[in-house]
């Protein structure tokens, strides 16, 4: 069981998004193909992860989307005060313990930064 981990750049890695010198909040997006039948466990074990997460040092909010019709397609966003501090909830038995729980599923992560807000205007 677990997720399994697929770089969406391959040339750019996870773990290499998050050694860059990165400056300010970041967002952790995944996107994850479930398996037929695995949904509603697949939505509880994020639950159970965001659960922990939100007990951790810079995070700031996570939401999960799923794609419409009946897909198997879900979206996950989480918002980080800076990529130390999501690097360092990831960095613990209890995270690796809740990413096992999950039901065998592919995960897409990468790490982004937002450059433009509707109605403002970022990297001022």
């Amino acid at each position: 069981m677990g997720l399994t981990r697929v770089d969406v750049e391959p040339e750019l890695p996870l773990v290499a998004q998050l050694a860059a010198p990165i400056q300010g909040p970041v967002v952790s997006t995944n996107r994850y193909h479930v398996v037929a039948g695995d949904e509603d466990a697949f939505v509880a074990a994020w639950r159970a992860e965001v659960s922990y997460l939100s007990r951790q040092p810079g995070y700031l909010g996570a939401e999960l989307y799923r794609g419409i019709g009946g897909s198997k397609v879900f979206f996950n966003l989480a918002s980080w005060q800076s990529a130390a501090s999501l690097m360092a909830a990831g960095d613990s038995d209890r995270f690796r313990a809740l990413i096992a729980a999950f039901p065998p599923s592919r995960c897409y992560p990468h790490l982004v930064q937002p450059i433009a807000l509707d109605g403002d205007q970022a990297g001022r």
